[in-house]
């Protein structure tokens, strides 16, 4: 039996595969505060929290306790699918 996260990992392995011929990169999923994510984005944190409030991003913060996390994962997957629509448009 795999977990429901595990199982959604497979699944966007498989897409990502079939689609363009290369598995997604191996990210350890874990939950990262907003400081890493906008570095993970290149942007400054006051830009990230400015563009989150707007709902700019797919992705959604998680609440652990009082503290705000994101998927790292999910993270990654926004930045590839963002460089793909891009590479389309050359």
């Amino acid at each position: 039996m795999i977990s429901v996260p595990e199982y959604r990992e497979i699944v966007a392995q498989l897409k990502h595969l079939a689609e363009k011929g290369t598995p997604l990169p191996i990210v350890v999923p874990r939950l990262i505060d907003q400081t890493a994510a906008a570095e993970m984005l290149g942007i400054s944190l006051a830009n990230f929290k400015r563009l989150e409030r707007e709902a700019y991003f797919p992705f959604k913060r998680k609440m652990v306790g009082t503290s705000v996390r994101y998927r790292n994962t999910d993270i990654v997957h926004y930045l590839l699918a963002d460089s793909e629509s891009g590479d389309n448009a050359e």
